[in-house]
């Protein structure tokens, strides 16, 4: 089992680094909605993390799932980007993956129109699934422009991590 966590609070910044390799822990859930329609949905897919956003990817980047997917995880800088190693590995045996890490000090914002024009997908966007996790002001300004060029509001997926 891994645990990625962001420090933004005292549970995540003071109690959970004294867990140690070998200490119980009760874990609850699992929560979300993205495992559901990554498995069961026939589309094409586009996956946006932001930031800490990538966990739930990595799980989902490990099944086989035989529809095309473009991945694209926004970093600020790239010391952030503490899984892109991995994610390239699974890539390169994946021929369906197609991973791009965005750092956006150099790139700027991550933007719908960026990745539609990345991926070549002006008439077929609509076609796809959208799976978004992130900071929540990431989320609704990307989830807002793909509304706006004509994607379906019910082919964006968000993953919340606000448990409360």
């Amino acid at each position: 089992m891994r645990i990625s966590v962001k420090k933004s609070g005292d549970f995540t910044s003071y109690t959970l680094p004294k867990v140690s390799v070998g200490d119980p822990v009760f874990l609850y859930g699992p929560y979300g909605k993205f495992g559901e329609k990554v498995l069961f949905e026939n589309k094409d897919m586009i996956w946006i993390a932001g930031g800490i956003g990538v966990t739930p990817f990595l799980s989902m980047i490990t099944h086989e799932i035989n529809r095309n997917i473009d991945f694209f995880w926004a970093c600020k800088g790239q010391k952030d980007a503490v899984y892109d190693d991995e994610i390239k590995n699974i890539s390169k045996v994946r021929n369906n993956i197609n991973y791009r890490l965005w750092i956006s000090t150099e790139n700027g914002r991550l933007s719908a129109e960026t990745i539609i024009k990345t991926i070549g997908a002006n008439d077929s966007i609509g076609e796809k699934l959208i799976f978004i996790c992130g900071p929540n002001q990431m989320m609704m300004d990307i989830a807002n422009q793909f509304v706006k060029i004509g994607v379906s509001p019910r082919n964006i997926i968000f993953e919340d991590f606000n448990l409360l």
